[in-house]
């Protein structure tokens, strides 16, 4: 056999360097396909952990939320009963206008509602904070309740005067309160110390905004239409029943 010219030679060494190039290529796509499938894997875990995470954050928040305390304002149901804590503002428009969906659900849901009042406003907000303190104030003498409704029917004078603090020993008149009690329980401590607690509860629950609603796990935040918040409470009588 004819040895190999010196251009055979070096077309085979050319043919050995291309094919030992294309392995290289190969091995590198494989390494980073197998980098990509194992980012895959780590980027799909850390998204399920996050959102089991995030979950489990709002069923917290929710809890948080719905934890009734001796000092809270309560009607409705004891026992067995859908609870729905609301976050409010006596200024707030939208507050103003939850109230009375709020009462019609107490005359259709009777005993299987549960409505828990908290305080939740800027702490420098000085109209608020004394409809506030007059509600509670009113509670002292077991009327907690009848002034909340007398304050948010009343709302728009209490924006609009000039003497908020008249308005509301106005009220207090109409329900027969001992004016000179309510008007000493309006500068209690215990007072002034309840309402910050709600409103550092509502903080912690992540309550952002007036009227804000938990209804049992369910947070509903702004205006809500009748229909809307009955069809989540039905929703939580269904889910108890099962």
């Amino acid at each position: 056999m004819a040895e190999e010219t010196e251009i055979q030679k070096d077309k085979k060494k050319i043919r050995r360097e291309i094919i030992q190039e294309l392995i290289r290529k190969k091995r590198k796509t494989a390494a980073k396909i197998g980098i990509f499938l194992i980012l895959t894997l780590i980027i799909s875990s850390i998204t399920v952990f996050v959102g089991k995470t995030k979950s489990k954050d709002r069923s917290q928040t929710a809890a948080l939320a719905n934890i009734i305390t001796p000092t809270d304002w309560t009607k409705g149901a004891e026992t067995q009963a859908v609870e729905i804590v609301t976050y409010s503002n006596f200024k707030c428009q939208d507050c103003a206008a939850l109230y009375p969906i709020l009462k019609q659900f107490e005359t259709e849901f009777q005993s299987k509602i549960k409505i828990t009042h908290r305080n939740f406003f800027e702490e420098n907000d000085g109209t608020a904070f004394l409809a506030a303190k007059a509600a509670e104030a009113a509670g002292l003498q077991s009327k907690f309740w009848e002034m909340h409704d007398l304050i948010f029917e009343n709302q728009k004078i209490l924006t609009e005067t000039e003497e908020p603090n008249n308005l509301l020993i106005t009220l207090a008149s109409k329900l027969s309160l001992n004016l000179d009690q309510f008007r000493s329980d309006l500068e209690k401590e215990e007072i002034v110390n309840k309402i910050k607690r709600d409103i550092e509860i509502g903080f912690q629950a992540n309550v952002k905004k007036t009227p804000t609603l938990f209804i049992n796990n369910t947070k509903l935040e702004g205006a809500k239409t009748y229909d809307e918040l009955k069809m989540v409470i039905e929703k939580a009588l269904q889910d108890k029943a099962k």
